[in-house]
C-alpha cells in the first residue's frame, strides 16, 4: 500500500508535464495515427529524460520548453558520424603477476 501512495501520481505528474506548456500533439496537430503515437513517445521520451537528469543531478526539473530548446540544439549541432581526432588512451601497463611452480 505504501509503494502506491508513494507512486500514485507518477502518471499525472508525466502527463502534465508532457501537455504543459506546449504539448507535440497539439502542435503538429494530426490524425494520422503512426503520428499520433510518434509524438506521444517523443514528449513521454522527453519528460522521462528531463527527470532522469534532475534525478541524477539531485537538483529541480529543468523547464520543459528550456530542456526542449537545449535538447533541439544538441540535436542540430551532433557530432555523430563526423570523424573528429581522438587522443591517444593512455596505455596501461599490467604487471607480471607470480605463479607457483611456473617460473
Amino acid at each position: 500500500m505504501s509503494r502506491h501512495n508513494h507512486s500514485k501520481h507518477w502518471v499525472d505528474d508525466v502527463n502534465n508535464r508532457r501537455h504543459d506548456p506546449i504539448g507535440l500533439e497539439e502542435v503538429w496537430a494530426t490524425k494520422w495515427w503512426p503520428t499520433r503515437q510518434f509524438t506521444f513517445l517523443c514528449s513521454v521520451a522527453e519528460v522521462n529524460a528531463v527527470n532522469s537528469r534532475a534525478r541524477g543531478r539531485k537538483a529541480n526539473t529543468d523547464p520543459q520548453l528550456t530542456f526542449r530548446r537545449n535538447l533541439a540544439v544538441e540535436m542540430m549541432e551532433n557530432k555523430i558520424g563526423i570523424n573528429l581526432p581522438r587522443p591517444p588512451s593512455p596505455v596501461a601497463t599490467r604487471s607480471k603477476r607470480k605463479v607457483v611452480g611456473h617460473e
